[in-house]
């Protein structure tokens, strides 16, 4: 019996975290790893195994399903500007790497069978509560542009599953 791995989709491999979790992950997946480098180098992915993924520098907003496997199983979207003065600075680039980008990997994901979806979203959706102790089930009322981003892309994510499905679990780093 051939005992296949499973294809695992990392968008924004190449930034710390993508990295750190390509690397983890390598043994058990084969990982596929999206990353334009705009904000990023591809030196963090130097100790991936060549066998165990692949590389694709491209803009998550030109991610097209050509560009990927017949079969990708786990999605783990960490793609997008988190830089708060860019985000300020020019928010429609903002949100359209982060809203946007997020929906164009929602709908690719559409065309998988996912058995997960993981989103990168933030703590800083949190950033007008005044209690001491969060908890997912607060309103959040976020007011710069970057948690503002997140907080919708989390929104668009509650409907994607809702709508289609689709098994999405959202991370809000600290």
């Amino acid at each position: 019996l051939i005992c296949m791995k499973k294809n695992i989709l990392i968008t924004g491999i190449s930034g710390f975290i993508g990295s750190s979790i390509a690397i983890e992950l390598q043994n058990n997946y084969f990982i596929y790893g999206v990353d334009n480098l705009s904000h990023s180098v591809k030196s963090n992915i130097k100790k991936l195994c060549k066998n165990n993924h692949k590389f694709i520098q491209k803009d998550i907003l030109k991610l097209k399903k050509k560009d990927l496997p017949n079969n990708i199983d786990i999605i783990i979207h960490l793609a997008g500007i988190s830089s708060l003065p860019e985000c300020q600075n020019n928010p429609s680039y903002a949100y359209n790497v982060n809203v946007i980008g997020t929906i164009k990997i929602l709908e690719l994901a559409r065309s998988f069978k996912l058995k997960k979806f993981i989103f990168a979203s933030t703590s800083a959706v949190y950033e007008n509560n005044k209690e001491k102790i969060f908890k997912e089930s607060q309103q959040n009322y976020p007011d710069l542009i970057y948690s503002m981003t997140k907080k919708n892309c989390e929104s668009i994510l509650k409907s994607y599953s809702k709508n289609y499905s689709i098994p999405i679990t959202v991370l809000r780093f600290f």
